[in-house]
């Protein structure tokens, strides 16, 4: 199919970027009116409703969608499974989902030039996972994810940034991705150390094993990818595309240091997660508690629960650039 006959819908968020998507959607109307791309439609992600699936499956070929990670990870999931193609235009803080795919830099100022590139890459499967949690048993929360989930002190920083930037901080406002990456260290600085409770950790594997004896564990990370906020990298072994999902433990500020050192410079611990499961089934040793929470680098309310499961929910197909090449 040459790029003529591709037909292309655009899931913008205006906001991110510091409202530079606004930008991105002008262009790309621009470009659908020049008639150089015949079949182009711009959707902006601002609370209105986009068409429904079976819809944009019946027009669409491909879906650039252009944000951060939150956004990617908002309309990524309502895709399982379909054969369209995405593309992902990096405009977000972290971006640890186009560093996966290697296209975080393929955006370079034109809208038309990422269109053009990502158009004429190839696909991978991207796995999606999905958290739920459990009070006696009965779920009270579920969610879909494709980064990483979080539970510990990682849900005290995200939610401290949340605040932050909600309060409209220059950082933010100012310098962007850059200031908001010095907000999540101001928000780690601000917060008192975080332990978490005792808890088990079950799989087809290792059935019943208590996974926090001695030290405590400051957080426990499930990762898909290597990358975490944009700055952090988890382990050289994940692979977003996999049946496996990382389970990794943070022990200590120190193990938080290793997560920015090059894989090449870490102790062996950091370098070997403590599982690789494809279902993780995890109940706390001291009943019901509530437990800080981030999914995909986006605070999540605090919720009593005992446990949590997380699975495998399906996958979706996106554009890469093989960046060994």
């Amino acid at each position: 199919m040459n790029l003529k006959e591709r037909k292309i819908l655009c899931l913008i968020n205006p906001r991110s970027g510091g409202n530079r998507g606004e930008q991105i959607a002008s262009e790309l109307e621009q470009l659908s009116q020049s008639g150089e791309f015949p079949f182009l439609s711009v959707v902006l992600l601002d609370g209105k409703s986009i068409p429904s699936r079976a819809e944009i499956e019946a027009k669409y070929s491909d879906i650039l969608v252009a944000g951060g990670d939150g956004t990617f990870s908002s309309v990524l999931p309502v895709f399982l499974g379909s054969a369209l193609g995405f593309h992902l235009l990096a405009l977000g803080t972290g971006n640890d989902l186009p560093r996966e795919f290697g296209v975080k830099t393929l955006f370079k100022g034109s809208a038309k030039d990422f269109l053009i590139r990502s158009l004429a890459l190839p696909r991978k499967t991207l796995r999606v996972w999905q958290l739920e949690l459990f009070q006696h048993e009965q779920r009270t929360f579920q969610r879909p994810f494709l980064n990483y989930c979080s539970f510990g002190w990682d849900g005290v920083i995200v939610a401290e940034f949340d605040r932050l930037r909600g309060q409209g901080n220059f950082f933010s406002g100012k310098f962007g991705p850059w200031g908001n990456r010095l907000l999540y260290a101001i928000a780690g600085l601000r917060r008192p150390f975080y332990c978490m409770p005792r808890l088990k950790i079950l799989d087809a594997e290792r059935q019943g094993e208590t996974i926090s004896q001695g030290r405590a564990l400051r957080s426990l990370i499930f990762s898909n990818i290597k990358s975490v906020m944009g700055l952090g990298r988890t382990n050289c072994k994940s692979d977003f595309s996999d049946t496996l999902l990382e389970c990794i433990p943070i022990r200590s500020l120190l193990d938080y240091f290793q997560m920015l050192l090059p894989f090449s410079l870490r102790s062996a611990r950091m370098n070997s997660p403590l599982l690789q499961s494809e279902v993780y089934q995890v109940s706390f040793l001291e009943g019901v508690i509530d437990l800080p929470l981030q999914v995909d680098g986006e605070h999540i309310p605090s919720q009593k629960i005992d446990s949590f499961t997380i699975s495998a929910l399906g996958t979706l197909n996106v554009h890469y650039r093989d960046q060994t090449v």
